[in-house]
């Protein structure tokens, strides 16, 4: 059985918010902390839709929450916050105040396998 990826996008909306957030020098601190494997996976400026290994995404986050949060992993959290509202287009937006939450979860789950290669939601 292959290792679980996932896209590219999620290293890159990580990234994104890091700079964002806390500026360039900060994701150089981040980037630190993580093994020479990570650092040459993510150096490599990762493609949105191109697959990569699921493995060092859970690591990047704890070295983004470790550097830069209260190592409490609540900065992941807000992580995700912001990059989801990030994806949302204003069309998206529109949408999401005509249909129900069950509607929101129920397509949610079928993009899932769009995202990541094992697993599901």
């Amino acid at each position: 059985m292959p290792d679980a990826q996932l896209k590219g996008s999620a290293y890159l909306s990580t990234i994104a918010f890091i700079e964002a957030h806390y500026g360039a020098a900060a994701r150089d601190r981040v980037m630190a902390r993580l093994p020479n494997e990570d650092r040459a996976l993510l150096g490599s400026s990762p493609l949105a839709i191109q697959w990569y290994p699921l493995a060092p995404f859970p690591r990047l986050l704890r070295a983004m929450d470790a550097e830069l949060g209260r190592g409490d992993l609540t900065l992941v959290t807000e992580r995700g916050t912001w990059a989801a509202m990030q994806d949302m287009r204003t069309v998206h937006k529109v949408l999401l105040k005509l249909v129900t939450p069950q509607w929101v979860v129920e397509k949610g789950m079928k993009l899932w396998p769009n995202f990541h290669s094992s697993g599901r939601w």
